[in-house]
């Protein structure tokens, strides 16, 4: 078994597990307590509109997704602080909309192909350099 740490892209993988298992354990406890519970799923469709522009206009699908899911909790937090609306009624409405968003996109551009694909279904053992300094940066963050 620990054959499988000679290769580098095991060891990223392993990695990317470890920092998004502290990620979520940080971070789960403070959005339950907020009755945020949906919020991931709903930050998850808002960054598949992202991934959607980004595949689109050619540019990066990672930032673009990024982007989306920045504006889409900006969004959420307004609606919720300045409209006294119930947390839960308004990720329900932006994560329907964003999901229909994303499919208008796509379907008007004709965009499902294999690189839409590969973001949404990625695999771990694809992890990069990169994305781990960008999963460490949020953990900092955070």
């Amino acid at each position: 078994m620990i054959e499988m740490l000679q290769y580098d892209f095991m060891i990223r993988a392993f990695l990317a597990g470890i920092i998004i298992a502290v990620l979520a354990a940080i971070s789960g406890s403070f959005i339950v307590l907020r009755r945020y519970s949906m919020i991931t799923e709903t930050l998850a469709h808002s960054a598949l509109v992202g991934v959607a522009v980004g595949v689109i206009a050619g540019t990066s699908p990672l930032w673009m997704a990024v982007v989306a899911a920045l504006v889409s909790a900006w969004t959420i937090e307004y609606l919720r602080s300045n409209f006294q609306l119930y947390s839960d009624s308004v990720l329900a409405i932006m994560l329907s909309g964003s999901l229909a968003l994303a499919v208008i996109i796509v379907s008007l551009a004709g965009a499902f192909n294999s690189s839409l694909f590969s973001y949404l279904f990625g695999s771990i053992l694809s992890v990069t350099q990169e994305d781990l300094v960008i999963m460490s940066v949020f953990v900092v963050i955070d």
